[in-house]
């Protein structure tokens, strides 16, 4: 039928012909139908049965329904259900309570005060979250964290709630100092900061002609799928590792048009993804003879403040400008091919160099080091997927992130970087025999122009050479870091006899239904050459500090599995085992670390177990391997009770908030490479953390 449809909308009758109406959704967002007059007079009428009472006592059922009492039956129905939607325009729909007693203790102490060393602290907090929907057209959520105690389990653990930690800062005190005294600057301890904070927020408005979106600390994920073949619009869906250093991203809005407008998207906030400089990202996608072509273009307002973690450095105010055509030549044959314009503000900047013949050369950027090419062919081979790729970016032509589209836990180490200053081309192909995949991967690299070796300044034969330092990415319009030269390949053996739940998925860990599947493999990449000088981010100036020197030439290697067991009986064991010889991303200081990891996590009906062990490894958070802080040894032990009653468990976000009791336990050892706090000049051997915790959801 035609007369509830109209052309360029998808205007679809689902109500049942008016015998149900739509409500607001409920609480998996399904629209809930209210049943009309109509339901209940069809209903009475669907329930005589004419073969039975025959045909005149059917029709007499029929001629005697009280037409007026399913009127009045469908209007209180309807009062109700006004009443309700009007409370549901703001309504509480659930929370979280989460309280926890944590000790921790160093054996020096315990070698000189025994138990008493023994340090105490307890934590409360609340996650109270509310749903709106003021009209049909707006909807959203947001959530409130609020903070009584705050346990303090730093330097082992580092998590959300830790703003409520007692801060020191240099003040005066103006109370107990008489008028004509001078007050003296003295360490003040701040204790109630931010005790309640928005957590998280967005909302939605549905428009005929466009949508708009306003989201605050919610995942957002890139368009790595939708031409943005540069990766300017990172990811940003691991809150959890957000909320560590109390960060607020992903934040801004949304614009998505309909119509005329469809295909025009614009982003735009004071942090779109984690770690980016207030900006706008407007894309746009149309099509022109079986080709999808897209343009992106990207302008920063501003320079971000801070790090986006407690070290990461910040980046200068950039724009880049980007354009990526797709197209199928052939049955499974799909060719991309994209060019990039970046960091236009830097032409004329000047950098030195290092000559062919050992001089020192003062060279500027030119718009020709703005550009780049980037292009991609995927075939079939021989019953194979196969990919080649070849990308050249000028020495400023930086994108972004690359973006992993074979599988979120896609196990690769190619030493991938969105950054400009070179020529590079990859190649793999997936071999299938039945329910294993062998998956080679190889990627060459070179850079246009070198890193800077350490010069110091010099006068030969009456000439004064000026020297030359290692380049950063503040005081020069570009470094050679990620981008280094590099000879990569990788080889991964993959059984999944599963493909339901693919075993790269982000949530295979809690949908892998294999009675065992796994993933073997390895990775070495030769790097020939020293990198330039990395950057952090240096919280007391509030400025990038530059560690000084690059990191050297090395060859570097890892192998990896993971498994996955299913043997019954609500059981789920997966493993992750890591070997590997690498590099530190910042501070090359105490060299190329040679380490090993396995990691455990077992699912016994309601018991919940995860544990890891590492051996002269870098710690839990990023900034440990920046600064290259290893440990000797570490070992986790969590264990958790998960109560009834608290919902299902399918991704990392159920299974924090599930309702659950339990305790943890961190140990590990210290030596010369380890932090500095907890070594403490050779005093402490070891250190541990016990936590017991008890988290409730409603």
């Amino acid at each position: 039928y035609l007369f509830d449809w109209a052309k360029g909308h998808k205007k679809l009758n689902e109500e049942w012909f008016f015998r149900t109406a739509l409500g607001l959704p409920n609480a998996d967002g399904v629209y809930t139908a209210r049943p009309r007059m109509a339901y209940d007079l069809l209903a009475e009428v669907f329930a005589i049965d004419p073969y039975t009472d025959g045909e005149r006592p059917a029709q007499a059922k029929i001629d005697n329904l009280n037409m007026d009492l399913f009127e009045l039956r469908g209007d209180v129905r309807q009062l109700k259900a006004q009443v309700s939607e009007q409370q549901r325009k703001l309504q509480l729909t659930g929370g979280e309570f989460r309280g926890e007693m944590a000790v921790r203790g160093f054996d020096s102490e315990l070698d000189e005060d025994g138990e008493r060393a023994l340090e105490f602290s307890d934590g409360q907090m609340v996650f109270l979250d509310f749903a709106f929907e003021p009209t049909q057209n707006l909807s959203g959520q947001f959530s409130i964290n609020m903070l009584a105690n705050v346990a303090n389990k730093r330097p082992f653990e580092f998590t959300y709630g830790d703003r409520g930690l007692p801060v020191t800062v240099l003040g005066t005190d103006t109370e107990n100092v008489a008028p004509s005294s001078t007050s003296t600057v003295q360490q003040i301890n701040v204790r109630d900061n931010e005790r309640i904070e928005l957590y998280d927020f967005n909302a939605k408005y549905q428009g005929k002609h466009f949508d708009v979106e306003a989201f605050y600390h919610t995942p957002r994920f890139h368009w790595g799928y939708e031409g943005d073949q540069f990766g300017l619009l990172r990811e940003t869906t691991d809150i959890s590792s957000i909320d560590v250093f109390n960060g607020k991203a992903p934040e801004g809005i949304e614009f998505v048009g309909k119509g005329r407008l469809k295909g025009l998207t614009v982003v735009a906030g004071p942090e779109v993804y984690w770690g980016a400089n207030p900006k706008a990202i407007v894309k746009y996608d149309f099509g022109v003879r079986g080709v999808d072509l897209t343009v992106i273009h990207s302008e920063d307002i501003a320079r971000l403040d801070d790090g986006a973690n407690a070290t990461q450095s910040t980046e200068r105010q950039t724009r880049q400008t980007t354009i990526n055509a797709e197209t199928n030549l052939a049955k499974g044959v799909t060719l991309q091919v994209g060019g990039i314009m970046a960091a236009t503000e830097k032409v004329d900047e000047t950098y030195d160099r290092v000559g062919d013949n050992g001089e020192i050369i003062l060279d500027e950027i030119d718009f020709a080091d703005t550009l780049g090419l980037k292009a991609k062919l995927e075939f079939p081979l021989l019953g194979t997927q196969s990919y080649v790729a070849a990308h050249y970016a000028g020495l400023v032509a930086d994108g972004g992130q690359h973006h992993k589209v074979y599988g979120v836990t896609d196990p690769s180490r190619l030493p991938y970087s969105g950054d400009g200053n070179k020529r590079e081309v990859e190649a793999g192909m997936r071999l299938f025999f039945g329910d294993y995949m062998l998956f080679p991967r190889v990627l060459y690299r070179d850079n246009l122009v070198d890193a800077n070796p350490f010069i110091e300044p010099a006068i030969n034969n009456g000439v004064l050479s000026p020297g030359i330092n290692p380049r950063d990415r503040d005081t020069d319009p570009f470094a050679v870091l990620g981008n280094r030269e590099a000879r990569s390949g990788e080889l991964y053996l993959t059984y999944d006899p599963t493909p339901e739940t693919p075993f790269y998925d982000w949530d295979n860990e809690w949908r892998e239904n294999a009675g065992f599947a796994f993933d073997v493999g390895g990775t070495y990449t030769e790097f020939p050459t020293f990198t330039d000088s990395h950057l952090f981010f240096f919280e007391p100036g509030n400025t990038n500090a530059s560690f000084g020197r690059g990191l050297p030439a090395e060859d570097v290697w890892a192998v990896s599995s993971r498994m996955a067991f299913n043997p019954g009986a609500g059981a789920k064991y997966i493993t992750r085992i890591i070997r590997g010889f690498d590099q530190p991303t910042g501070d090359p200081s105490g060299g190329t670390r040679d380490y090993f990891e396995l990691h455990g996590k077992a699912v016994l009906g309601r018991h919940l177990i995860r544990a890891y062990f590492k051996q002269d490894s870098w710690g839990d958070q990023d900034f440990y391997r920046q600064f290259n802080i290893t440990y000797p040894e570490q070992y986790k032990l969590d264990y958790a009770f998960l109560l009834p009653g608290g919902g299902a468990i399918g991704d990392s976000v159920s299974e924090g908030r599930a309702s659950k009791i339990g305790i943890r336990t961190i140990y590990r050892t210290y030596d010369e490479n380890s932090l500095g706090e907890e070594f403490d000049g050779g005093a402490n051997d070891f250190g541990f953390l016990t936590v017991f915790y008890f988290n409730y959801s409603f």
